[in-house]
């Protein structure tokens, strides 16, 4: 089995999320690669749990937690991004489990993380036209400059992600 990212995280960290994907229910042959992948790209390829929000929204860690989200677990985004690789999984699996029926694929395991109420919609649903507050937050989705971000355009980026995560220099064969 290939593991997308699985060289770029120390044994202890992968196990992390084997048993985040295994409490989850999610089958470990696809969703382990696609934790992995979504975690990539959330920490800007670090994996790191401390890593902040470059567009200052305050979010932190290996999912970009927001700040109420964090506050709805339990926790604050400083004591996330004080927490260890392994420590902040246990706060991912927390954050996933209202979702973990729904996620079927790396697209749903996205947006469950972006806009869970995106999960299961079109490829055509719109998000955000441009000349709102979501748009302009997310005008880099919008890489062909036509107006608005679609859940494709969302998706696309995660894709890319995977399959780069695949590649010989980031996966592991196991």
């Amino acid at each position: 089995m290939k593991i997308a990212w699985a060289r770029r995280v120390t044994i202890d960290n992968l196990m992390a999320v084997v048993k985040c994907c295994i409490n989850l229910g999610w089958p470990i042959q696809t969703n382990l690669s696609n934790l992995l992948t979504c975690i990539a790209f959330e920490t800007g390829r670090t994996f790191s749990p401390s890593v902040k929000n470059a567009a200052g929204s305050g979010a932190v860690g290996l999912i970009q937690f927001m700040p109420s989200t964090a506050k709805d677990l339990g926790t604050t985004t400083a004591a996330l991004a004080a927490m260890t690789f392994m420590e902040q999984m246990k706060y991912v699996e927390m954050y996933f489990r209202p979702y973990a029926k729904k996620v079927r694929t790396l697209e749903d395991l996205y947006l469950a993380i972006f806009m869970p109420k995106l999960i299961g919609a079109t490829l055509q649903t719109i998000v955000f036209s441009q000349g709102s507050v979501g748009y302009d937050q997310n005008k880099g989705f919008d890489a062909t400059k036509k107006g608005y971000i679609n859940v494709f355009d969302i998706t696309d980026r995660i894709r890319k992600m995977s399959d780069e995560g695949m590649s010989a220099n980031n996966a592991l064969d196991i």
